[in-house]
């Protein structure tokens, strides 16, 4: 069976001079969903969402080239942001240089007292997460976050889809998204600490509020296709693209993502408590994770 891959990882635009956040609705104002502004035939667009810039790059049989479309769209959009969509009035705002902003994939942010101007009077600072977002294990609904003022955590959303009806069915589906949690994660982390691009305060504080273990959104495609949104992962997977090694671990998270769902096909159910998975993949344990890894390679 063939797959498509899609994605729609957030980040925060960063001075890269100050390390100062400056929210994406300043640059991309009247995007927003269901409102792309399109960068490219070929690799996507972006919108605004809260105060970050989300990615809508063009899915693919390949997920490295998803992640390929995402750094295109980075460039793109960085070129943008030195040349007009509100650089006058924000650098006149912060004495900084044009070509500061940067579209920077992190889990998570605190944003600085100092520019509460940039955030307080605009409604799109307290439109967080969005609904539906549901938990694998107990089949409920999530929550949505409520995150402090002074908090923003960012997601970084993975889609695998097939022609094949079975993907509709709600126990395939929820199972599927279990393996991801054994087999997916652990691939991401191992490879963002390999690379030297995980930040585990960063993670660790989003995990707090959004994107723990067995979180998902069941997806009906315009193509007919089916298919699942995995969210728990943080958006630093977008860098894994920029190395040759990253690249490895691209193709083994699109590997991961294709067992994951052909062995809920084959009703296959992971042999790993949730304890362990909980403790690995929302609590981010060092040992458990390691603990995931070794099951991941024999299951």
């Amino acid at each position: 069976m063939s797959y498509m891959f899609g994605a729609d990882p957030e980040t925060f635009i960063m001075d890269l001079y100050n390390g100062e956040n400056i929210p994406a609705y300043l640059f991309f104002s009247g995007t927003g969903k269901g409102n792309c502004f399109p960068l490219s035939d070929k690799y996507g667009g972006v919108h605004a969402d809260n105060i970050m810039l989300e990615f809508n790059p063009t899915p693919s049989d390949s997920f490295a080239e998803v992640a390929t479309n995402v750094f295109r769209c980075r460039e793109l959009v960085h070129t943008l942001m030195m040349t007009k969509f509100g650089a006058n009035e924000i650098i006149l705002a912060t004495k900084t240089k044009r070509d500061a902003f940067y579209p920077e994939a992190r889990s998570s942010i605190q944003l600085l007292s100092n520019r509460a101007a940039y955030y307080q009077d605009r409604v799109e600072f307290y439109e967080i997460g969005c609904k539906p977002d549901y938990n694998a294990y107990t089949r409920d609904t999530n929550p949505m976050p409520q995150l402090p003022d002074n908090v923003r955590v960012a997601g970084g959303h993975i889609m695998i889809s097939a022609l094949d009806e079975r993907l509709k069915d709600p126990e395939i589906v929820c199972n599927a998204v279990k393996w991801m949690d054994v087999l997916v994660m652990p691939t991401i982390i191992e490879g963002l600490k390999t690379m030297g691009y995980y930040d585990t305060t960063s993670s660790a504080m989003r995990r707090l509020y959004y994107g723990k273990a067995g979180c998902f959104r069941p997806k009906e495609f315009p193509n007919g296709m089916y298919g699942i949104e995995y969210r728990t992962p943080g958006p630093e997977w977008i860098t894994l693209i920029e190395s040759n090694q990253g690249k490895k671990y691209l193709d083994m998270v699109q590997t991961a993502l294709i067992r994951s769902v052909e062995n809920a096909l084959e009703f296959k159910t992971p042999k790993v408590s949730r304890a362990l998975i909980e403790e690995a993949v929302t609590k981010e344990n060092p040992q458990a994770l390691v603990d995931l890894q070794e099951i991941a390679n024999y299951v």
